[in-house]
């Protein structure tokens, strides 16, 4: 029991030093990561009401909510002989393992951790160990040493804190000791699967790909720019390295959402009245419903607005990420020049705009998909094919092959951001919208693309604008990879991630990832 610890060991407190943690990468394919953690622990065993735990900045490691993170085991015996790794051990220290398996993209520089104690009691606070955080290493494999945890002078120190005496402290655990003992036993600890070390490469056979380039075909979906022409010769590309425009850093901005209005009261709408769920792809008749949004705009003055942002508003089939056509206002809420007419009204009064851009899917109406279902079995000879990630087999919706989609959604076809035809359209697409007028781009799931991506579309727009912003939706990951506007990456990002340690900071005390996101 944690009474007798806390009685049986008086030594002093021991400085523990985390600076060198003992982390073991078996492999970090383009797939897998698995993480080996280590340490030495300075008891014979860590109490039964006890567990230590391993938390950190990923989903595998809990997102920094300690009682989420994956809990450590003593190792086995086996594990230490004969072992070149193993770690020195005496009378009273006990080696705690944990072997974590990474999801793809979970690995990545910036990623880091932390050790914790947390309790059976769950009213008791988790105790996080001093020390700043620690960072996964990049090298493939690395091997260093960790200092000891001295369990028995952290629970005490917990109770110092919490104003728990010895005596009280045995009193109130010899009271839940039965109890206790019962639901431990009852809750036998999960052993983790054995790591997978070598996994198996399924090949199949790819269809065959006509060499057509689609780069002349895509040139009747593309309206002609401004700057190409002539009569703007004297437009020079701007710096793509500059810094973020002061109305941006400055500006209050409110978002509105179009197309997502159907889900208020029923099928009233809600400020673009009755929004159709689903386009009407027999008949799709524009209705100038973006007009409504006028009786809001004494609103976005008394509440100091300096911009709009927009959800997407592109023609599509339910609620905008599903693109159907990037040139052409959804005809649910009217025409582009219905759009021309608010976005200057918006701009007479101070008003910015910055629209919601889906590059990494579109929707299967999208021309480039619809010219490869068209073919049917034939559809290895269109030359949209290298536009997505095809492959054999079939999708849920009968189709004579598969696809990649986004987060399974097979209404979403992922693009193939790497082919230099995609690339072209979308960066066209880009400067169309700038040049029309707009003051920005939103960039939809921009942490699931390359950075890459995003320096060319940044290199893009700023050959048509110098006052323009990227702000990118950036979910999980170090934002830095996407977010740098002195480097030639995007401006500015949504910062999802904060208010997580905001709440934990109170909640558990745990400042350590509020001291991440923000160093980050």
């Amino acid at each position: 029991p944690e009474s007798s610890i806390l009685s049986l060991f008086k030594s002093p407190k021991t400085n523990i030093n985390y600076t060198n943690p003992f982390v073991t990468i078996i492999t970090a394919t383009g797939t897998m990561t698995i993480v080996v953690f280590e340490i030495d622990v300075q008891c014979d065993v860590v109490p039964a009401s006890c567990q230590i735990r391993v938390v950190g900045s990923c989903r595998s490691l809990g997102y920094w909510r300690p009682l989420k993170a994956p809990i450590m085991r003593p190792a086995e015996p086996s594990d230490n002989q004969g072992s070149s790794t193993a770690h020195d051990s005496n009378a009273n220290t006990s080696k705690y393992k944990l072997e974590v398996r990474l999801d793809q993209g979970e690995y990545v520089p910036g990623l880091e951790y932390k050790y914790v104690i947390t309790f059976q009691d769950k009213s008791r606070m988790p105790i996080w160990i001093q020390g700043e955080n620690l960072k996964l290493p990049i090298p493939q494999r690395i091997e260093q040493k960790d200092g000891l945890i001295d369990i028995q002078a952290l629970l005490k120190d917990s109770a110092d804190i919490l104003g728990v005496s010895e005596q009280q402290q045995s009193e109130q655990e010899a009271l839940k000791a039965s109890a206790s003992r019962e639901q431990i036993q009852g809750q036998a600890p999960q052993v983790p699967a054995p790591a997978q070390r070598e996994a198996q490469t399924m090949q199949t056979a790819a269809p065959t790909i006509k060499s057509t380039s689609s780069t002349e075909l895509m040139q009747k979906f593309m309206p002609p720019l401004r700057s190409a022409s002539a009569k703007f010769a004297d437009i020079s590309p701007s710096d793509p390295r500059g810094p973020v425009p002061s109305w941006y850093r400055d500006g209050i901005m409110y978002q509105l959402f179009p197309l997502g209005s159907p889900g208020q009261k029923g099928n009233q709408g809600g400020c673009f009245g009755n929004v159709p769920e689903r386009l009407d792809m027999h008949n799709p008749q524009p209705v100038e419903r973006f007009l409504q949004i006028r009786k809001w705009y004494d609103y976005f003055e008394e509440l100091q607005i300096d911009i709009i942002y927009l959800c997407p508003i592109f023609e599509s089939g339910t609620h905008g990420y599903d693109t159907f056509d990037y040139y052409k206002i959804d005809p649910r809420l009217g025409t582009n020049d219905t759009f021309r007419t608010i976005l200057g009204e918006l701009h007479a009064r101070g008003i910015k705009v910055i629209l919601d851009g889906v590059f990494n899917h579109t929707g299967r109406h999208h021309f480039a998909f619809q010219d490869i279902l068209n073919r049917g079995r034939d559809y290895s000879s269109s030359p949209y094919l290298e536009w997505y990630h095809i492959k054999p087999g079939s999708s849920t919706f009968g189709d004579p092959f598969g696809y990649q989609a986004w987060s399974g959604c097979q209404e979403l076809p992922r693009l193939k951001l790497s082919h230099p035809d995609v690339r072209a359209h979308l960066f066209h697409v880009a400067k169309y919208w700038l040049e029309f007028g707009i003051d920005g781009w939103r960039l939809d799931c921009a942490h699931e693309m390359p950075a890459d991506f995003w320096v060319d579309f940044r290199k893009a727009c700023s050959e048509v604008s110098s006052n323009y912003v990227l702000m990118a939706e950036t979910i999980h990951g170090d934002y830095n990879t996407w977010v740098g506007p002195e480097k030639g990456l995007c401006h500015s990002c949504s910062n999802y991630q904060i208010y997580k340690p905001m709440w934990s900071s109170l909640k558990d005390r745990n400042f350590f990832e509020l001291v991440h996101c923000f160093q980050r």
